[in-house]
């Protein structure tokens, strides 16, 4: 099943201005160390092969389709240079939607106006969580996303109608502790109406406060109504959201009250659905009218600060995915520059292939064949019998640069040899035989089928396979 990741508003220009080619090129930082790549499929020798590389790139555009930690492919991904902004097609539930889902609320850093981001229909995504990724793979320290509760509510009632979300728990639990308590309000009242409010109002900080002072709000409100009509009302809503009408004699005492009241509940959203349901009018054109001063009655929001989140902990979220980042899944990044420790079991295989290395380079007769048949059959085989097993194609190009030259025969060699081992194929057919999940998740925990992409990694990484191999 895919998911899809979007923006709103739906008109959303982009990243613009100077901010975009630094945009541009963080965005691909983050493509980069979240373990994305570009699986390409190639016809050689009217045979179908698949190879990775770091990234596709025209002028216009960047973009992946392969997640190493995932080890799965979903639809292009990326960055489109011009426009500013992150595209994507089905992103599936793992690291690569959590990538795509990170570059695109870096996107909303950068923007002039205010964006929300969802993942999956009608779910935004948690752009704290996102941002502290986001903080940590770049050592940015930009705060929460969503600066302002109201205006993320306005954003998603104004978009899509079948993404609308209207359940109030949805949005205590986005905006959190931290918001203000009559953003929270504005926000419960709306969605559900003054009268059905009282139980969504029990969440909040203050909760007994809050509903007797709404309560006092509502009866003046109703008593008004009652006694002068509709009209008088509404002009005494406009008058309460500019404090120099609001002492004007032709209106009762009740303004002074209502006002005091309005004030301290902070919510203006509320004031104006509790004269909507007196007169039997529509919130949001009356909102609509109102709201540029309304807007000033409202507690300022404060950026939130969030601290950097480690790879592993944004694996785990929103639910935990079969395979957790780890440094093997990196082999193809580390450098003297971009040092990480690997596993001692890698280290061990590593160390297992230099000795096979240098034992063929002595015996020039085993090594001796069609060099280009063997790599393309060995590597077709690799991916039918283990599934996913893919050479970069810069070590495969560089392989046919050097289709004569002994030490690439040689490791061709030794990853023909670990694909036909009888051994190996063999705890393909019991790893299938006991399975307990999913075939594809079966084929991922086979430990000859981490050996053997690890072993590509190592061929593709011209540093690690220097220190290892001595070319």
């Amino acid at each position: 099943m895919g998911t899809f990741i979007y923006i709103q508003p739906e008109d959303w220009k982009g990243v613009q201005g100077p901010e975009k080619n630094i945009f541009i090129r963080q965005a691909e930082k983050l493509f980069h160390f979240g373990g994305m790549l570009n699986l390409n499929n190639l016809w050689i020798y009217d045979k179908p092969l698949s190879l990775l590389d770091e990234k596709y790139e025209t002028e216009d555009v960047v973009c992946w389709n392969y997640n190493v930690i995932d080890q799965e492919i979903w639809e292009d991904a990326g960055v489109d240079k011009k426009r500013g902004c992150i595209f994507s097609g089905k992103v599936g539930s793992g690291m690569f939607n959590h990538v795509v889902t990170a570059a695109t609320i870096l996107a909303g850093h950068y923007s002039e106006e205010p964006i929300l981001v969802y993942e999956g229909f009608s779910r935004i995504a948690s752009d704290i969580f996102m941002t502290g990724w986001i903080n940590q793979v770049l050592g940015e320290h930009f705060p929460r996303l969503v600066l302002d509760g109201w205006t993320a509510f306005e954003i998603n009632h104004y978009g899509n109608e079948y993404e609308r979300i209207t359940d109030p728990c949805i949005w205590i639990d986005f905006l959190g502790e931290g918001a203000p308590v009559g953003t929270l309000l504005d926000i419960i009242t709306v969605c559900t109406g003054s009268k059905q409010a009282d139980v969504y109002i029990h969440e909040l900080s203050g909760a007994n406060e809050i509903l007797c002072q709404l309560t006092k709000l509502r009866s003046l409100i109703d008593d008004w109504c009652a006694r002068d009509g509709h009209e008088s009302l509404l002009r005494m809503l406009d008058s309460f959201f500019h404090s120099q009408d609001i002492e004007n004699s032709e209106y009762p005492s009740e303004c002074r009250q209502i006002r005091e009241l309005g004030l301290r509940l902070r919510a203006p959203a509320t004031m104006v659905e509790l004269v909507c349901e007196c007169c039997g009018l529509d919130f949001w054109q009356m909102w609509s009218i109102v709201k540029e001063n309304a807007s000033l009655f409202r507690e300022k929001e404060r950026p939130v600060p969030v601290e950097p989140i480690s790879d592993l902990e944004m694996a785990k979220y929103p639910f935990p995915i079969f395979t957790l980042p780890c440094a093997d899944d990196f082999i193809h990044l580390w450098s003297s520059e971009r040092y990480f420790k690997l596993s001692d079991e890698v280290l061990w295989w590593f160390l297992g292939f230099r000795k096979e290395f240098k034992s063929m380079l002595e015996k020039p007769d085993g090594i001796s064949g069609n060099l280009l048949k063997r790599m393309i059959t060995a590597l077709i085989d690799a991916d039918e019998i283990y599934k996913g097993v893919y050479s970069f194609k810069a070590f495969f190009d560089e392989t046919i640069e050097h289709l004569s030259d002994r030490r690439y025969q040689a490791l061709w060699k030794i990853f023909d040899n670990m694909v036909h081992a009888e051994s190996n194929i063999s705890s393909v057919k019991k790893g299938l035989e006991d399975r307990y999940h999913g075939l594809f998740d079966v084929h991922k925990s086979n430990p000859v089928r981490k050996k053997l992409r690890c072993f590509l990694a190592l061929c593709y990484n011209k540093d690690l396979r220097k220190g290892f191999l001595d070319f």
